[in-house]
């Protein structure tokens, strides 16, 4: 009956690949937390097939994971590239189930780059649009970009920072020196030798430090938790082959 921090992954992490993988932000979660939350990580690439993916069925199923965890919310949900603009969509819809919000290189504003007609993002193209591209923060947010991002792999630098400037009060964005949306992230951010490790560290342990921040309506604070993983998804620890980690190119 563990708390549940929820992570939601970059397109193509989960996908099925004939290399074994690894999972550097499960990886770094784990070195972060402690062993008194669960890690949920599903993904919206049902048996890992990436042209099956579906967001609208995905955001319904983490709404009735949240409803069974021992606090009724996630406490904190992590995203990852399009997995961070999935995680923005979900507290817009569901503000009361999120506690807190952090997301790298979040891959905002689809519709905008009229990308739902480019290559992969074809198939799934209406379930993505039938969602905000740039979701409203009612919850609590910090935001890793690095200022070498682009529209070519996740959103570039301007889009974010416009988005972070139309939602005061609720956003925080560390905009990242020298840091793009897949290795140098990878470096700099989650490996603990990284520059900006620390940052991420810091970020992480306090948006479990539920005093520091208005707890979601209906939702009742908890003590400080300095914590641990308990991975739901694939298991860290395998051998790195690629980082399956961002949209594809034009998306």
């Amino acid at each position: 009956n563990k708390p549940v921090v929820l992570y939601l992954h970059g397109f193509e992490e989960f996908a099925k690949s004939p290399q074994p993988q690894r999972y550097p932000v499960l990886e770094a979660l784990g070195l972060v937390l402690g062993d008194a939350y669960e890690v949920y990580a599903p993904s919206y690439h049902p048996g890992g097939e990436i042209y099956h993916t579906n967001f609208i069925s995905t955001l319904g199923k983490l709404k009735k994971r949240a409803l069974e965890t021992p606090t009724g919310s996630f406490e904190a949900v992590v995203g990852w590239s399009v997995g961070g603009w999935l995680a923005a969509v979900f507290q817009e819809q569901c503000p009361e189930l999120v506690g807190r919000l952090i997301l790298l290189g979040p891959c905002i504003d689809m519709a905008e780059r009229e990308c739902y007609d480019k290559g992969v993002w074809a198939k799934y193209g209406a379930d993505m649009a039938a969602l905000p591209s740039r979701p409203i923060i009612k919850r609590p947010t910090h935001i890793f970009h690095g200022d070498l991002e682009s529209d070519e792999g996740g959103a570039d630098p301007k889009r974010v920072k416009a988005w972070t400037a139309n939602n005061t009060g609720m956003m925080t964005l560390d905009n990242l020196n020298d840091v793009d949306h897949v290795n140098l992230l990878v470096a700099k951010v989650l490996l603990p030798k990284g520059s900006y490790y620390h940052l991420f560290k810091t970020a992480v342990k306090g948006a479990l430090a539920r005093a520091a921040w208005p707890s979601p309506a209906g939702h009742t604070s908890s003590e400080t938790r300095v914590v641990a993983l308990e991975v739901m998804g694939p298991a860290p620890g395998q051998i790195i082959s690629n980082w399956a980690l961002c949209c594809p190119p034009g998306g």
